[in-house]
């Protein structure tokens, strides 16, 4: 029997717990597959937020039925369709729960993967002010002696580092880089470097993660 024939058959004649069923199996590829393209180029954020949206409402769904069925369950007395609505209710639970793990997974390997990327920026960014006794700037005059191009993010909505030197620069230090990163749809976690590590001046220090020398500003 085909895994079609096998939905077909769990959900009976009710064409709803068939469809319900079949997005409770795709809940969770799906949103990891969201996580894993917002890792992997800035301009698929939107994904992760469209995944996020749409299960937020299934979810909504899933737990409206499970109160919801058991109830009309015990008025039609309809145990049989009861239990496929409640099984593919809590199916649906599990797969959003297996995709936000997925996500977590490959939003942690983008986060590695960003910080190595950005290690020849960052050390550019100290020979020029070791050498030059000052910050670039911009990060333009790292070119071509420093570095043979301006890198870009691999992740985050921009398209470029966000880049602060001399006064603009946070916390006294001669220069910062900052990225902004979607992670769940629409919270914002933010990624910065200074060269003195003093980020306890700028940020609460309760509210940040450290990867890599990196300060990450935590929104969720």
């Amino acid at each position: 029997m085909s895994i079609w024939n096998k939905i077909k058959s769990w959900g009976g004649p009710n064409p709803d717990c068939r469809m319900f069923t079949v997005m409770a199996v795709l809940a969770w590829p799906l949103l990891g597959f969201a996580k894993w393209m917002a890792m992997n180029g800035s301009r698929w954020w939107l994904a992760d937020l469209l995944a996020v949206t749409i299960y937020i409402f299934l979810v909504m769904i899933a737990l409206v039925g499970i109160v919801v069925v058991p109830v009309l369950t015990w008025r039609r007395k309809a145990w049989r369709w009861g239990i496929k609505w409640i099984g593919s209710c809590l199916l649906m639970l599990f797969g959003v729960m297996v995709g936000i793990s997925t996500g977590v997974k490959f939003q942690k390997a983008g986060y590695e993967r960003f910080v190595k990327e950005s290690a020849p920026l960052v050390a550019a960014l100290e020979k020029f002010t070791s050498e030059e006794g000052h910050a670039p700037a911009t990060l333009a005059e790292l070119v071509p002696q420093y570095l043979p191009a301006v890198p870009k993010p691999s992740i985050g909505i921009q398209s470029d580092y966000g880049y602060r030197a001399g006064d603009q620069a946070l916390a006294e230090n001669l220069w910062t880089l900052h990225v902004s990163v979607p992670t769940l749809g629409i919270d914002m976690d933010q990624f910065h470097y200074f060269p003195k590590q003093n980020y306890g001046e700028n940020f609460p220090v309760r509210r940040m993660k450290f990867l890599g020398g990196w300060g990450i500003l935590l929104d969720s």
